[in-house]
């Protein structure tokens, strides 16, 4: 009998613990006065942690519609890309546009009319392939990538270092030269291109523009290419990296840390994202002093026209290692920041008005994050499906 007892004392005791443990829907109160709704994505769902302090359990519109099943990426603004056993499919408008014959393809598609082409990975080199709504698809080029269509007309593709112009029938329009770096800009139509002598390059499918000379700009040695949102072009070396507008006049510049000591200085290890305003740009960096010190994540803001970046927020890390991330999300002037591998949600203000709002109390408080619950995403609502 007495050992009745002791079992029943144990469980009403134990219950409370294994309920806090379940995906009970009662958020907790968070901080009043955030610019925007926050969503946070963990075991039990998404959160959403709302400018009144509100914190509660919702479920986000997807990202593709409901007659897009599958759809991971798009083609354009109203063509989704699914890849239903690995066959590549096009839906568009509730329905489906084309679907290759063969088990292929991937996300890197540009549907022009009626012509598509898209890369395919049957081999470590990307094949170029083409195909006309409601016809199946043909190899146009192997080992030949896909950048996206020309403003002058054409396919931009590259095999190698030659870049190519190929029309919608796959015939070979036009060879534009060898160059050590591509990058493709969607809203301009237009590849811009390091070329062997480090100029950086635009094309609009018939000819080359020069934009700048890398060598006078201190970006002899290994330069690379990205294109930004706002018509920003980041171009790095080394420790530099440099800011252009789309005409190529210079937005703004900075050297990071270099690597002291055989230890790894600053490494990029974010998105670059552009303010509002063209004020400036934010990223994230990892810092590895030097000998035993600690590594230390850096959110840093590069204005317009300057050469040193801001410091707006800095917290002990881990070392760069593979796969490690800092998750940047932008709301006009609020910036949302979170490391992969740590553990932190803090908004910043870019405008330096607001002191940062250290957000993982309240993470940590929230169903499906307690006992160092994983955060799987984070983001700005309006944000969200960006």
């Amino acid at each position: 009998m007495l050992r009745w007892v002791v079992l029943l004392v144990l469980l009403f005791i134990a219950a409370p613990a294994r309920a806090g443990t379940r995906c009970d829907t009662q958020g907790p109160r968070g901080p009043v006065g955030l610019p925007d709704t926050i969503l946070v994505k963990g075991a039990c769902g998404t959160f959403a942690f709302h400018p009144d302090g509100v914190a509660e359990l919702v479920h986000p519109r997807p990202w593709a519609p409901s007659w897009a099943p599958g759809a991971l990426a798009r083609a354009d603004e109203r063509t989704y890309i699914a890849h239903p056993r690995r066959h590549l499919v096009l839906l568009r408008d509730a329905g489906v546009l084309w679907r290759s014959r063969l088990a292929h393809g991937s996300d890197n598609v540009v549907v022009r009319g009626g012509t598509i082409a898209f890369t395919a990975y049957e081999r470590p080199a990307p094949d170029l392939w083409m195909a006309r709504v409601g016809g199946p698809e043909r190899l146009v080029g192997r080992g030949e990538d896909l950048h996206g269509w020309a403003h002058a007309g054409g396919f931009f593709t590259q095999r190698g270092f030659d870049v190519r112009v190929r029309a919608g029938d796959g015939r070979l329009l036009r060879r534009l030269g060898s160059v050590r770096w591509t990058a493709y800009e969607r809203e301009t139509q237009s590849l811009l291109a390091i070329s062997t002598s480090n100029l950086l390059l635009r094309s609009d499918g018939r000819q080359w523009t020069t934009l700048a000379d890398l060598r006078s700009l201190g970006l002899a040695r290994h330069p690379w290419l990205e294109v930004l949102p706002r018509g920003l072009i980041h171009v790095g070396s080394g420790n530099r990296m440099l800011l252009l507008r789309r005409d190529g006049t210079r937005f703004a510049s900075a050297s990071l840390a270099r690597k002291p000591h055989g230890n790894r200085g600053e490494t990029i290890v974010s998105s670059l994202l552009p303010l509002p305003a063209q004020r400036g740009v934010v990223f994230a960096v990892n810092y590895r002093g030097v000998g035993k010190a600690g590594a230390t994540d850096r959110v840093l803001l590069l204005e317009r026209g300057r050469h040193v970046p801001r410091v707006l927020y800095e917290r002990r890390a881990n070392p760069v290692q593979c796969g490690y991330w800092a998750n940047l999300s932008l709301h006009g002037n609020s910036l949302l920041y979170w490391p992969s591998q740590g553990r932190a949600l803090v908004v910043l203000d870019t405008l330096r008005r607001r002191a940062p709002v250290d957000l993982w109390p309240t993470v940590l408080r929230t169903p499906g994050f307690r006992h160092r619950g994983w955060l799987r995403r984070a983001a700005w609502a309006s944000a969200w499906n960006g």
